[in-house]
């Protein structure tokens, strides 16, 4: 009797040990595993109620068959030995014993059975899980965002069209519209060179496939080698121009394709956001909002003589552009939009430097005349172009200290004929005090006209001074040393013209007084 129960026992445990899950905690985080097996609370009252059932069914079947033999006998007459109740008793003993055995059996199976297929549906959800955290992890793809928009920026500079929309949603009219529009202006413009570089690599978020990238953009415009630096290298002075944007990129049927544009900065070039029509003429590309339309024309005829009068003195510096870029500004675009606005009150037209390889002038048509005020304004301007463009602006943006001369031989490139004194900034100057130095200080934020007709008119008779006493070749010597080359005046001074700053000074000076007062 002990050695059953002993046996019992050890079995009993035995099963209940073997039966214990031991699962392994996933090493990375992962979604919570579905499983298919019974929930815990569940399992064991499910168990018992189990083995309740098998037993009843096996005393049943055990009762039916011992009144089965019963009967049998009673039909046959056979007459059941006597047994002695001590040998009925280890008879229930023993199967009592049985009986138990065996559920405890059918118990440990039961329970091996479900470790097993807890275990099993573990593994097969944990490697669907794996399956599904690496194509979340994998959906954005800055890589694949990036060479959608590389190829775009090849497509423009190929004049392709097709490639260049087709980075594009195509789903979104409007934003085709103003990548079309873009297209249009960059072409007419004449690009040679458009990149794409992130201010920062965008982040590839879990989940969806969106990206978002803030962008700077340097292109060229009619520059046969367009520089491929990274404009990040040298912010202060990029060696082409560059303009800001932020774009979204999301999957369309797998493919990356361009689904928001946003302009940044607050010195946008006039195509950035604008809808201009363009005028291409010998020397110059011409752009006016719908407001100014009616004017294109005009200017477009006047620019192309101006630009081949500015032409002339480019021979002295080397930087005659392919094409002048010219855009003629309503009241809104003047005051507001294209370059952050000009605010000086004076001007009434100016050139951008866009970087070391280009310059764009804009004019504020409402104040600007036609005929010979029109030529006289856009031979100026495009002499600042000649002088200036290929020359990075370093500390004048700060502080200009060669403000006078720039806008000298701007003026002098201005008139005709070039040592005219009868000019209206001349006129000006009567009655004024002579400066002891050329040199004059340049105009403040809130300089008005006769502040500008001041530095504007002594300039001009600063370079017509020179002209006088050395000749154009060596006055445009000067304005190469000072203004391209970073040299001092006197060291400019001694170049060209062999004497010192303070003697050419000395002799301008008075020249002032002969032109202003007549003496």
């Amino acid at each position: 009797m002990r050695r059953a129960w002993w046996f019992l026992g050890s079995l009993t445990a035995t099963l209940a040990s073997a039966a214990t899950p031991a699962i392994a905690a996933p090493q990375q985080p992962e979604p919570a595993l579905a499983s298919e097996g019974l929930p815990g609370w569940l399992f064991l009252p499910t168990v018992a109620v189990f083995l309740l059932l098998v037993a009843s069914l096996i005393t049943g079947m055990v009762l039916l068959i011992r009144r089965a033999r019963q009967r049998r006998r009673d039909r046959l007459g056979i007459v059941t030995p006597f047994v002695s109740p001590e040998v009925c008793r280890r008879r229930r003993i023993k199967w009592i014993s049985g009986s138990l055995a065996a559920l405890l059996f059918l118990g440990g199976g039961g329970l091996a059975f479900q470790r097993w297929y807890t275990s099993m549906r573990w593994n097969q959800e944990r490697e669907k899980d794996k399956v599904w955290f690496a194509e979340q992890q994998g959906m954005a793809s800055w890589s694949g965002a990036r060479s959608v928009i590389d190829a775009q920026a090849r497509a423009l500079v190929a004049g392709d069209e097709q490639a260049f929309l087709a980075a594009v949603d195509p789903g979104q009219p409007q934003l085709q519209a103003e990548y079309q529009r873009l297209y249009d202006s960059m072409r007419a413009l004449g690009v040679t060179g458009w990149d794409y570089f992130p201010d920062f690599v965008p982040v590839e978020g879990f989940g969806h496939s969106e990206i978002e990238a803030h962008l700077t953009v340097p292109y060229c415009l009619h520059v046969l080698k367009c520089p491929s630096k990274e404009p990040a290298y040298e912010p202060s002075s990029p060696d082409v121009p560059t303009i800001k944007q932020m774009l979204k990129l999301d999957k369309r049927n797998g493919v990356y394709k361009i689904v928001g544009l946003t302009q940044k900065g607050e010195n946008q070039p006039p195509w950035q956001s604008t809808n201009l029509t363009f005028a291409t003429g010998q020397r110059v590309v011409v752009a006016a909002p719908p407001s100014q339309r009616a004017r294109l024309q005009e200017v477009t005829a006047a620019a192309d003589k101006a630009a081949l009068e500015a032409d002339e003195f480019a021979r002295y510096t080397g930087a005659r552009p392919a094409k002048y870029h010219l855009y003629l500004a309503g009241d809104k675009e003047w005051r507001s939009t294209w370059y952050g606005g000009e605010k000086a009150s004076y001007a009434v037209g100016y050139a951008h430097q866009t970087g070391v390889v280009g310059t764009d002038v804009v004019l504020e048509m409402s104040e600007v005349g036609g005929g010979e005020e029109l030529a006289t304004t856009l031979r100026h301007e495009f002499g600042h172009v000649v002088t200036l463009q290929g020359v990075p602006a370093g500390t004048d943006v700060v502080l200009d200290l060669d403000s006078w001369l720039k806008e000298g031989i701007a003026e002098y490139i201005g008139v005709l004929p070039r040592t005219k004194l009868s000019n209206g900034r001349v006129a000006a100057l009567k009655g004024r005090t002579i400066p002891r130095d050329m040199r004059l200080d340049a105009l403040g934020d809130h300089a008005g006209d006769d502040e500008a007709n001041e530095l504007y008119g002594y300039g001009y008779l600063a370079v017509n001074c020179m002209v006088g006493k050395y000749g154009e070749t060596k006055m445009m010597k000067f304005v190469n040393g000072v203004l391209r080359q970073d040299l001092g005046s006197d060291e400019a001074a001694e170049k060209a013209f062999g004497v010192s700053y303070t003697q050419l000074n000395t002799a301008c000076t008075g020249y002032f007084k002969t032109v202003v007062n007549g003496s």
